[in-house]
C-alpha cells in the first residue's frame, strides 16, 4: 500500500512540471522578444540619389538575434504544451478490478 500511495506525488510533480516549464518558456520568450533592443530606424533623405548608386535601403536588420531567440523560446514552449496536452487527452483512465466487475 505504501508503494501505491507514494506514487501520487511523483505523478503530480511530473504532471505539473511539464506545463509549468512550457508556460515559463512561453513567458520568457515573449518577454525576451518584446524587450529586445530594436535596430536603429532608417529613413529616406530628400536628395537626388547618385546615378551609379543602388536604389535600395541596404540591408536593414528588422529582427535582431535576441528577438529570434525570444520567438524560438515561445514556440518551443507552445510545442511542449501541445505535446503535454495531447498526452493528457489521449491517456486512457486506469481501471480497477471493482470497475471491471472482476
Amino acid at each position: 500500500m505504501e508503494e501505491r500511495g507514494s506514487r501520487w506525488w511523483k505523478r503530480l510533480l511530473v504532471g505539473a512540471a511539464v506545463p509549468v516549464t512550457a508556460g515559463a518558456l512561453v513567458v520568457a520568450g515573449v518577454v525576451l522578444a518584446v524587450t529586445a533592443p530594436r535596430p536603429d530606424s532608417f529613413g529616406w533623405f530628400a536628395y537626388s540619389p547618385l546615378q551609379d548608386g543602388s536604389q535600395g535601403p541596404g540591408n536593414p536588420m528588422l529582427v535582431t538575434g535576441t528577438m529570434r531567440l525570444g520567438y524560438l523560446l515561445a514556440v518551443l514552449g507552445l510545442v511542449v504544451a501541445a505535446f503535454w496536452a495531447g498526452l493528457r487527452i489521449g491517456r486512457r483512465p486506469v481501471r480497477t478490478a471493482e470497475q471491471t466487475g472482476s
